[in-house]
């Protein structure tokens, strides 16, 4: 490899790992591009290279470019062709001869061929795969379904509601902590709480699993428990303290206009 590549020729090297960072519109995708299309030329199979992005958009983007470049590969002349390989690889034009140049203008139709195209996905894409190929070994069932961002928020909409219901419907714990929240917070900060349990049920399961559920948790239990959290300790000091102490950010009374 010629020393006097530019660091993102260096980056594009297939035979090195390399950990690129750098600002926003700098080249990075380009660079990605350039090292999984030097991967073909170097003969690796479509099927067998991975790229994971963040975004749809970010692979949409990845796969639409790199194909761009393929196809105009695939149409290109020689003299054309050799000059866009050498810029690629850091080499000497005349070092292509006619097997390799029909072995680039062919990779466009390799990758058309390869089943599912190529594997520009994003990271949650990637990861779902895997648990459907392996659902046994991750504890999932063989046909779950991934709960999107809207069906979240509808099944989020139902729950409060169900909450409400339960709260003016009957009573104990639940209605009476209902009851004095809804008084206490105004509607922005009471909805605000309930996305945060939301966002929180995982630390607040552990809780309840620490102090031995839900009833064992309630005031009145008898029971004093302690919870390590993921940030701040969760405590019930007295049967009925632990509430404020779990619903702290939330527990603060409105301010007299």
């Amino acid at each position: 490899m010629s020393l006097h590549l530019d660091p993102q020729q260096r980056a594009a090297d297939p035979h090195i790992s390399a950990f690129v960072t750098a600002n926003a519109g700098s080249g990075k995708t380009k660079t990605l591009i350039d090292r999984v299309a030097r991967l073909l030329l170097s003969g690796a199979a479509p099927e067998t290279i991975l790229c994971v992005t963040y975004t749809k958009a970010a692979a949409a983007e990845m796969q639409g470019r790199l194909y761009d470049l393929l196809g105009l590969w695939s149409v290109s002349d020689d003299l054309f062709l050799k000059a866009e390989l050498a810029e690629l690889e850091g080499r000497n034009p005349n070092a292509y001869d006619e097997r390799s140049l029909s072995a680039a203008r062919a990779l466009f139709a390799r990758a058309l061929e390869t089943p599912g195209g190529l594997k520009i996905q994003t990271i949650h894409a990637f990861c779902e795969k895997l648990l459907r190929r392996f659902p046994i070994e991750a504890g999932v069932s063989p046909g779950f379904q991934v709960l999107d961002d809207s069906a979240a928020a509808v099944i989020a909409t139902a729950a409060r509601r169900a909450v409400a219901r339960h709260a003016m419907q009957s009573q104990g714990a639940v209605a009476e902590a209902y009851a004095r929240f809804s008084v206490a917070l105004d509607f922005q900060v009471f909805e605000k709480m309930f996305k945060d349990f939301e966002t929180q049920r995982g630390a607040l399961n552990r809780f309840l699993e620490a102090v031995g559920g839900l009833v064992a948790a309630q005031p009145g239990s008898g029971r004093p428990a302690a919870f390590q959290g993921d940030r701040k300790t969760l405590t019930r000091s007295s049967p009925r303290a632990w509430p404020l102490s779990i619903l702290q950010p939330w527990a603060r009374p409105r301010t007299a206009l």
